[in-house]
């Protein structure tokens, strides 16, 4: 077994769906919180000089997405086949689709300013992601599963870090999903499981 290390800050944001991929499947991880002190002495060493980086076996692997999607396949929750890996990805995708307007609301410092884009953001793009996500659900088992095939996988960590770690840091508050009944239970579906559950009650916690 490789032995696996995955150094990030001492916060959820870019390495979180990654370590619920590790806790769901049981596979031991060395998880390396790192001071922003120790970062920057850390920096130079680092592929791309930045964080998160997953080592394996002394070697390292940059960027949250490339380590989100490797993890899943050693610990088989990337899909059963060819099939259900590209399904997952399409749900990653569109997940993703809103990340330049959360990196755009997130650097915004003017107040006035930033809660337009809360709003446009909330309204607008929010809105037209999480139908794509419950219509992308309920053609698989009419939603009344998971993403892909019959068993947890990358799809639903990523989602379930994206909508209920990040975004009501980002908002303010929690993303009403009262309107997408069956992401909602989704999100309930994932955080309930035990090995989840156990996991989040003990993890530190913090605003990110």
């Amino acid at each position: 077994m490789p032995k696996y290390t995955l150094i990030y800050f001492n916060f959820k944001a870019r390495a979180e769906s990654t370590r619920y991929l590790f806790h769901l499947s049981g596979v031991e991880f060395e998880d390396r919180k790192m001071s922003h002190e120790e970062f920057h002495q850390f920096k130079p060493s680092l592929p791309l000089g930045q964080l998160p980086v997953l080592e394996v076996d002394g070697e390292q692997l940059p960027q949250s997405h490339a380590i989100l999607r490797y993890v899943a396949g050693q610990v088989g929750l990337d899909g059963s086949n060819d099939w259900e890996r590209a399904k997952a990805d399409v749900v990653l995708e569109t997940l993703w689709e809103i990340t330049p307007q959360c990196h755009q609301l997130y650097r915004q410092n003017d107040g006035t300013e930033k809660a337009e884009l809360r709003k446009t953001f909330e309204e607008e793009h929010l809105k037209n992601n999480l139908e794509k996500l419950e219509k992308l659900l309920k053609q698989n088992n009419g939603g009344d599963g998971w993403f892909v095939g019959n068993k947890v996988s990358l799809a639903d960590a990523e989602c379930y870090a994206g909508y209920v770690d990040f975004l009501p840091y980002l908002l303010g508050k929690k993303p009403d999903l009262s309107k997408y009944p069956q992401f909602e239970a989704l999100i309930r579906r994932f955080e309930e499981l035990p090995q989840i559950a156990k996991y989040i009650e003990r993890r530190p916690v913090t605003d990110m």
